[in-house]
């Protein structure tokens, strides 16, 4: 895994950001949340990942491209997750897991004592 400056900031933007959209959805009257008598649903997986998001991926692991500038064109493509699936009428959104290369990161992550292998988007295509 190639580490990313500021992401942890980005993130926290991004969740901000959602959840002002949630409190104006409250303030509007609404209850922020679907209606129990409704399907309740959840996302599970990944979405595909745009094209120019591997491209990005694979210039910042050659070291072409900065952490900076990968972390906003990822923020992007999250974005556009998010809003294809609210205009698809998704009660339940996600980022599509885009910064995950593996579902096993975060146990990788979590675990020491072992090496591994760099993580890069060649591995896992």
């Amino acid at each position: 895994m190639v580490p990313m400056e500021n992401g942890t900031e980005h993130y926290q933007r991004f969740l901000r950001e959602d959840l002002e959209r949630y409190a104006a959805a409250v303030k509007m009257g609404g209850s922020g949340v679907s209606r129990l008598d409704t399907i309740r649903t959840d996302v599970v997986g990944s979405l595909l990942r745009p094209a120019r998001w591997k491209d990005a991926r694979r210039k910042l692991e050659r070291g072409e491209l900065g952490a900076d500038a990968f972390a906003r064109l990822e923020l992007e493509c999250v974005r556009e997750h998010l809003r294809l699936q609210e205009q698809a009428g998704l009660d339940v959104v996600t980022d599509g897991e885009i910064g995950r290369l593996n579902f096993q990161d975060s146990f990788g992550l979590a675990v020491s004592g072992y090496e591994a292998a760099a993580e890069t988007v060649k591995s896992h295509e």
